[in-house]
């Protein structure tokens, strides 16, 4: 059932890939079994390694993948259904996407007007109107007017990023999914970015679904944090209670990762590592996501609960 506390729903969503016939088929679940949602005007953070499935659950919302079996519901919608002309139309019109490489999501034979306005004329804006919206959109992400008549090889890792923040931007979407947008930049650049999303956000209001692996950036760009481990969610929480009180160790590795700028400190601090066959024992209790405090929740077993509430 919908839950109206939520803009945007994921249930029970799994995505698996196949490759090769016979014997040498090989099954990939990329994305298993995974719940969680989205209040309206919030940033929800989605982290994890390399090859966890962050990246592939943001594609499955937004339909660049069919799911393989779950329900993704916007504002009530499911959209993870047969796809329409009528879907599609609504998926376009209030979700947009923020890509990882600002290099390769641009189309390098397009101007920046063309990449930019594409989903205005789309949706029936007369050249004019286009050319207007475009303008006034490269300016809030802080190009001129001028840029817009550039190729994308004309301009650094830092701008090409804000033209694919401007092309997401100009629809006036409901809902971003942003993929790893900085880290594909200089540190420098990525606070840049990194402020503009916010800025955005406050002015329009916008809902945001930020993936990404460095938990330095998400810790103070979201309000609610998922992290993903293999394919599954491993623990969800408010952002400051989660870096507070992390209770899954897979997610205390990762904090454990993060590097701080004392080097004296550094150099003697204890990592954490995490050793799934040795950190727990489900031969006897199947673990589930359960809620060990408040709005937070851990998957886990049972007992591993018990003794988190109790610790």
């Amino acid at each position: 059932m919908p839950n109206s506390e939520y803009i945007l729903e994921v249930e029970h969503l799994c995505q698996t890939f196949t490759s090769g016939h016979g014997r040498r088929k090989l099954v990939v679940k990329a994305v298993d079994d995974v719940s969680f949602g989205v209040k309206p005007a919030e940033t929800f953070g989605l982290v994890g390694e390399s090859g966890c499935g962050k990246t592939t659950t943001g594609r499955t919302i937004i339909r660049l993948y069919d799911p393989t079996s779950g329900i993704v519901r916007f504002d009530g919608r499911e959209i993870s259904g047969k796809m329409t002309k009528d879907l599609q139309k609504y998926i376009t019109e209030n979700i947009a996407m923020i890509f990882q490489d600002p290099i390769e999501s641009l189309n390098p034979r397009m101007t920046i007007e063309e990449i930019i306005g594409e989903g205005l004329m789309l949706r029936g804006a007369s050249r004019a109107e286009a050319h207007d919206k475009v303008v006034e959109m490269l300016r809030t992400v802080g190009l001129t007017e001028e840029h817009a008549t550039r190729y994308p090889h004309e301009f650094s890792g830092g701008q090409r990023q804000r033209i694919g923040i401007a092309r997401a931007m100009v629809v006036r979407p409901r809902l971003i999914i942003a993929d790893e947008p900085v880290s594909a930049l200089d540190v420098s650049i990525q606070a840049q970015v990194i402020n503009l999303l916010n800025d955005l956000k406050q002015e329009m209001g916008l809902t945001i679904l930020f993936i990404a692996h460095n938990l330095s950036v998400v810790k103070y760009f979201s309000d609610r944090i998922g992290v993903m481990y293999y394919g599954k969610l491993v623990e969800l929480a408010p952002s400051r209670v989660l870096y507070e009180r992390p209770m899954h160790p897979y997610t205390k590795a990762l904090l454990s990762a993060i590097p701080q700028p004392n080097p004296l400190t550094e150099r003697v601090r204890k990592r954490v590592d995490y050793v799934p066959e040795r950190d727990h024992d489900y031969s006897r209790e199947k673990p589930e996501m359960r809620e060990v405090e408040p709005e937070h929740f851990v998957y886990c077993s049972e007992s591993e609960a018990k003794s988190m509430r109790e610790g």
